[in-house]
């Protein structure tokens, strides 16, 4: 088992459903030669996809010996090549003091199923957002501690989640009454430059249901507003308008919250305009058209809450996005 002092710093004692630990002082982290033994690295990342990759380079370049494991040879050669670390054999997996699962969602319980009887020591996560720690249970009979890890950035390619991991919250979550575990979660997170968020319950599927809406979500948006763009400016650069536009939005809601943030044409009772918009949108775009209704009708709900439109304006709202005014 990994003790405390194989990694730098303290979690804080106080207790919570969910608290975020943000340092400012230098951390000293621990180097490969006084944590690798020299036949296994410290830690193993079993499924070195994207997250693997990313988080890999960034626990190398902090000093802690890393090692690959994968179903293919080439994806563990590629991911050594990437972060300067170690191809792994399955067995090497039982002198890691960390392993890291990657694996894709839907493949999670199946791996820790097949790697329980090499889990006999050490602390094993994964760094799945849409699993609780349920997962890993085969991994406990034999010993071994378990965690998650969860990133909260995008990572569309190992590259550039390697860049965005820096400064992004890591969802950590370990069994209750687990300090010590927690205590190596913590320092994992900081030495790939992430900020901890400690949880502890929670509903997992939705949790991660709004990253999705908040990361995959948006994306899908901006791509909608862009085409949009394209078609109503033929001919010039439309690019950065919806991106300005949207980072101001972000901004506000950041500063003020969304429900003070939001503005346009159904915050301030514009039936009409909405109405002429859907139309347009129905004509040229049917799914840009239902994406548009959607959010406008949770937008008039918003609205509703603020409490500066009258009932007869919120009604004819909600007329208009469902087609019956």
């Amino acid at each position: 088992m990994l003790g405390a002092q194989d990694w730098p710093g303290k979690l804080p004692n106080e207790t919570g459903c969910l608290r975020c630990i943000r340092h400012t002082e230098p951390i000293q982290y621990p180097s490969i030669s006084s944590m690798s033994s020299p036949t296994t690295p410290t830690l193993a990342i079993v499924g070195p996809g994207r997250v693997g990759r990313a988080l890999g380079r960034r626990w190398m370049e902090a000093g802690v010996g890393v090692g690959f494991v994968g179903r293919s040879g080439s994806s563990a050669v590629d991911a050594a090549d990437f972060t300067g670390g170690r191809i792994l054999a399955r067995e090497d997996l039982a002198g890691a003091r960390v392993v890291v699962l990657t694996v894709q969602d839907d493949g999670l319980r199946r791996v820790a199923e097949e790697l329980a009887g090499i889990a006999k020591s050490g602390v094993w996560l994964h760094c799945s957002g849409a699993h609780d720690l349920a997962v890993l249970e085969p991994l406990t009979r034999s010993g071994a501690s378990i965690g998650s890890l969860h990133p909260v950035c995008p990572v569309p390619e190992a590259h550039i989640g390697y860049r965005n991991l820096d400064g992004s919250p890591g969802v950590i979550q370990v069994r209750t009454g687990d300090a010590e575990t927690a205590e190596v979660l913590r320092s994992l997170a900081l030495s790939a430059g992430l900020i901890p968020v400690v949880v502890e319950g929670g509903d997992r599927l939705l949790y991660h249901t709004a990253c999705v809406l908040a990361a995959s979500g948006l994306t899908a948006l901006v791509a909608v507003v862009d085409e949009l763009l394209k078609q109503a400016m033929p001919g010039h650069s439309a690019d950065e308008l919806g991106s300005a536009l949207m980072g101001g939005a972000l901004t506000l809601c950041r500063e003020h919250g969304a429900l003070a943030a939001l503005s346009g044409p159904v915050p301030r009772g514009d039936t009409e305009l909405v109405r002429r918009q859907m139309a347009a949108l129905d004509g040229l775009d049917p799914e840009a058209a239902e994406i548009f209704r959607a959010l406008m009708r949770r937008a008039t709900t918003m609205v509703e809450c603020r409490g500066t439109l009258s009932d007869e304006v919120l009604v004819e709202m909600r007329g208009v996005l469902e087609g019956h005014a």
